[in-house]
């Protein structure tokens, strides 16, 4: 009997480590195709919500993003403290690695050393790798795995469409060997219609950040002209330009957050031969590093500020509709506004008013929508979480008008004329004149 089989029969299990969004949807995706999994994880909480059969607390959207119900998956998974529990169980047949490989922005390999030493200490099973490695981690990942069978497989999926899933969009994966490939295929298949092949383990891995990496460049380049042309409306052209075929649609923010994108250069330049070459990635990252698109807001935001004034940011995830503050620029913008003197209110559904000390906000003050946009004289509505797009912002014109709005997704820019008509100074960044 395959290992497909064995796992489809209740015979064999997957062990996940690491249940973030990424290690626990792995798990979920394969529970409710009836495959049993046990999750380790260092954090109290999460393991103590599994085992009640609950998802994880930090991850409250993830039912929104995942084409079944996750109650019918959690019977299926458990979790644990104590990884000797999953290198010691004969069931336990794959390992899916899915930690963070990311601190204070830069690649960082702690996490996934820690893992794949545990992993050693059990029987030599088949291990896929869905975190975010370079290149020059992979010789040391199949030199400490020598004798297992080691795949690569990054996740592409990002929660923000729930047509594009684990199961529905192309997963490349290579191995370290014929026999490893056949296998991790068998294993990946269960849940994944459509999988590419690669040639081996380090090819797979840079795939992950050269996509990324073009993205990154591309968003720079959407930010660099935004500040480059202030007095045109580089939002038309954007739409404009996106009207050719081969021409994606992006536009300038707050700046670039999370731990894939703002990585991705990172991967790729750490483990490249000739470095020098990638003349646009370093510059890139230097920009990047240095916040030009932030500085440049926040310079558009203190100019229509009184001195001191106060200033409301609604959203502080980096991207909407999750639970995810790592390189927010949202949460950057109010540490620098508090920095500068200003009295700051946030507010975003899926923190709370406790937790602001420990995203380094603690003198920012919590308040409701409407208590934000009531005190403030400029609102930056910083993220279009479902919350706010659900708001109908003319419902709003008495606590906003006279005031900016700095409306940064466009998600009331339905409403832009009316706004305008009742006094509320609307604008986005990238409109005529926004700096």
């Amino acid at each position: 009997m395959n290992l497909r089989s064995k796992l489809l029969k209740g015979e064999a299990k997957i062990a996940v480590w690491g249940s973030g969004y990424i290690g626990f949807s792995t798990a979920a995706f394969y529970a409710v195709k009836g495959v049993k999994s046990i999750c380790y994880d260092i954090n109290p909480r999460i393991v103590e919500a599994i085992s009640r059969g609950q998802p994880p607390p930090h991850i409250p959207t993830l039912q929104d993003w995942v084409p079944f119900k996750l109650s019918d998956a959690m019977p299926n998974i458990e979790a644990t403290l104590d990884y000797k529990r999953v290198v010691s169980d004969d069931k336990v047949a794959v390992h899916f690695i899915a930690v963070n490989t990311e601190r204070n922005g830069r690649p960082w390999k702690e996490a996934l050393e820690d893992v794949v030493s545990k992993i050693c200490e059990g029987g030599k099973k088949l291990v896929v790798i869905e975190s975010t490695i370079t290149p020059s981690w992979v010789d040391w990942v199949l030199d400490k795995l020598r004798g297992f069978k080691v795949a690569v497989a990054p996740r592409r999926d990002w929660f923000d469409d729930p047509s594009k899933t684990l199961e529905s969009l192309p997963r490349v994966v290579g191995a370290n060997s014929r026999e490893a490939l056949e296998e991790a295929k068998e294993v990946l298949g269960i849940v994944c219609k459509h999988l590419v092949e690669v040639s081996d383990c380090k090819v797979a891995a840079i795939v992950k950040a050269y996509e990324n990496a073009q993205r990154f460049l591309n968003i720079i380049l959407a930010e660099e002209f935004a500040r480059a042309y202030p007095e045109l409306n580089a939002i038309e052209v954007y739409r404009a330009a996106a009207t050719k075929w081969n021409v994606q649609y992006l536009e300038a923010r707050l700046g670039i957050g999370g731990y894939c994108i703002p990585l991705a250069p990172q991967y790729i330049i750490e483990s490249a031969t000739v470095k020098e070459e990638l003349k646009a990635l370093h510059a890139g990252i230097q920009e990047w590093f240095e916040r030009r698109q932030l500085n440049s807001v926040i310079s558009s935001i203190t100019r229509r500020a009184p001195k001191r004034g106060r200033i409301a940011v609604l959203g502080l995830s980096y991207k909407r509709d999750t639970r995810v503050p790592w390189l927010s620029p949202s949460i950057e913008l109010v540490k620098k506004l508090i920095e500068m003197g200003y009295e700051v209110y946030v507010h975003d559904p899926y923190f709370k008013p406790s937790e602001l000390e420990e995203l380094g906000i603690g003198e920012a003050k919590y308040v409701s929508v409407e208590e934000a946009i009531s005190s403030a004289d400029v609102v930056v509505l910083s993220i279009g979480h479902r919350a706010y797009r659900s708001i109908n912002p003319l419902t709003l014109t008495d606590e906003l008008r006279g005031k900016h709005l700095l409306d940064v997704e466009g998600i009331w820019e339905h409403a832009k004329e009316e706004l305008v008509n009742r006094g509320v100074q609307y604008y986005r960044v990238g409109d005529q004149n926004w700096l």
